[in-house]
């Protein structure tokens, strides 16, 4: 796999990531004030751990292509383990949604 092809799929995981905390945050709109705070700070947590992805993903782009099999995995790796913590974020949450 080339370095082109790692990054454009790691920017597409990116993008489903940002898409998640987009619904989110959509979510937290319609949430109990009272709830909204520790999600809403949690949430921002999650959202500053994708920054930071990004910024070594592109502090990364620069490496040797004999570096990107590894760092391939270790970035995989961490945007599962962020993926999974806006999933279980979204779950705990899900009943902060305020009765239509």
């Amino acid at each position: 796999m080339t370095k082109e092809t790692y990054l454009d799929h790691l920017n597409d995981r990116i993008a489903e990531i940002d898409h998640k905390i987009a619904e989110a945050r959509d979510y937290l709109e319609n949430g109990k004030p009272t709830e909204r705070v520790v999600a809403a700070g949690e949430l921002t947590l999650l959202d500053a751990d994708r920054s930071k992805f990004a910024d070594r993903l592109e502090k990364a782009r620069d490496r040797h292509a004999h570096e990107w099999s590894t760092l391939n995995t270790t970035f995989h790796e961490d945007l599962d383990a962020l993926s999974d913590a806006i999933e279980a974020w979204i779950v705990k949450h899900r009943a902060i949604k305020s009765p239509s």
